[in-house]
């Protein structure tokens, strides 16, 4: 067992950072295995200036953390083979601290961060932001894998998974103007997870390698904004009491508004598949990934009205699927307010569907170009048009007839998962919806935009 002790500390003229680190270690070794284990503790601060965007900003952060991780391996027999085996776990707690002040260059009257306060807003020029960032980490991960054989079949197989978590808050308090305070406060939490699997396996001249991994992260916030009129005394007297409690005023009154809530949830799924095979010292190999992406952003208004706008990132298509839904105070969505929105960045293997679609399908004379974008927007009534025209195109038995899009005769589509079902085609995507026009005689409905124009 053996202790290591150090510290160090880092000065420039925009940045200031130290740390203490101590850590402990241990091994044993026997006839049939070893094992490690080691445990080390750490704090850092830092703190630090940056000028960028127009804006001047002072930023101290500080993070204690404990991390520990073991090891082993093993060797024996099993049923008179020679197996051996090793495995691995590792972990590591966190807690960090961010405190930052960020004001417009060249904002009047110039002050230094330890002039500005939130508890005496009249001390923060207009533009100036005070943000406060809290959170506790924690992660983990183990690995381990097991081989043996005998004759002419030999293998290995292997397996990893881990799980990250994060939780925290966030205090944004920004002055709107010269009497006008916006505060923003919420918590965030974010997990991930990833595992994988691999097998080796020899079976005589062969070699035959396999892994298959996933990993998903999300990440979700809900943060609520209120602006107090400070040139008011019931708005001065509310920020006081929140600066004083921590607790925001859940309805408008005087010198108070804009009492909304905004919740934030974001995400990843990935997975990946390798393969390969040798053969008298050939090897082929292979693999494929595939990625998925998503983001929904909720805003509640005092009233209980909603807004609801779901983006999801498909895999095998170079752009983004948007929804936007309308809620009254009574939860009922109004349909009619329902935005479909998808969007393309345009590439060397789209760009031919891309003008097609654009020229046939729109009568849009522009010709796009690699790099370009283009947002093509659906009202309900437009989406259900489309709806319409796949179910009509389906029976001209030409593209459209054997994409399953239409399923068999029933002719009707799912309504709630078309549009996503038609751009995971990818590139292939634009040929089905110039082709949908020329097979219905009908120009595609809704508007489109190319590079926001």
């Amino acid at each position: 067992m053996g202790a290591e002790t150090g510290a160090s500390i880092e000065v420039t003229p925009d940045r200031l950072s130290g740390s203490v680190k101590s850590e402990v270690k241990g091994e044993t070794k026997g006839e049939h295995g070893s094992a490690s284990a080691s445990v080390t503790a750490e704090i850092t601060a830092t703190s630090e200036v940056v000028e960028e965007d127009g804006r001047r900003r002072w930023t101290t952060t500080a993070k204690a953390s404990v991390s520990g991780e073991a090891s082993g391996d093993a060797k024996g027999k099993v049923r008179g083979h020679d197996v051996k085996g090793s495995g691995s776990i590792s972990a590591e707690a966190s807690v960090e601290v961010k405190y930052e002040v960020s004001v417009p260059v060249g904002a009047k009257p110039e002050r230094t961060p330890s002039e500005i306060s939130p508890y005496t807003p009249e001390s923060m020029p207009p533009g100036t932001i005070i943000t406060l960032d809290s959170s506790e980490n924690t992660e983990w991960e183990a690995e381990g894998s097991v081989s043996g054989g005998k004759g002419i079949w030999g293998g290995t197989v292997g397996a990893s998974y881990g799980e990250s978590d994060s939780k925290g808050v966030t205090v944004s308090i920004e002055k709107t103007s010269e009497t006008k305070v916006k505060v923003s406060v919420g918590p965030t939490e974010a997990k991930g997870r990833h595992g994988k699997v691999e097998v080796g396996l020899e079976v005589g001249p062969l070699e035959v390698g396999l892994g298959i991994g996933s990993s998903t992260s999300a990440k979700q916030a809900t943060v609520r904004e209120v602006e107090f009129d400070l040139a008011t005394p019931e708005g001065k007297a509310a920020y006081d009491h929140f600066m004083a409690t921590g607790e925001l005023p859940t309805q408008a009154g005087p010198g108070v508004s804009g009492t909304t809530v905004v919740a934030r949830r974001n995400g990843v799924t990935a997975m990946d598949l390798e393969a390969s095979l040798g053969v008298g010292g050939e090897t082929v190999e292979g693999s494929l990934h595939s990625e998925a992406t998503y983001d929904t952003v909720t805003t509640t208004h005092p009233d209980g009205s909603k807004e609801v706008e779901y983006r999801e990132k498909l895999p095998g298509y170079d752009g983004a699927l948007t929804v936007k839904r309308t809620y009254g105070p009574d939860g009922k969505e109004d349909v009619s307010k329902r935005v479909y929105q998808y969007e393309v960045e345009v590439t060397d293997a789209n760009a031919a569907g891309v003008n097609g679609m654009l020229n046939l399908g729109y009568g849009d004379g522009r010709k796009v170009k690699k790099g370009d974008w283009v947002t093509v927007e659906l009202s309900q009534e437009d989406y259900d048009r489309l709806c319409d025209q796949a179910v009509e195109a389906s029976g001209k038995k030409r593209l459209w007839g054997n994409e399953g899009l239409v399923p068999g005769q029933a002719g009707s589509v799912d309504r709630e998962s078309f549009l996503s079902s038609l751009l995971e085609r990818g590139a292939k995507a634009f040929n089905l919806l110039q082709q949908l026009a020329l097979d219905t005689g009908k120009p595609l409905p809704g508007k489109v935009k190319v590079n926001g124009e």
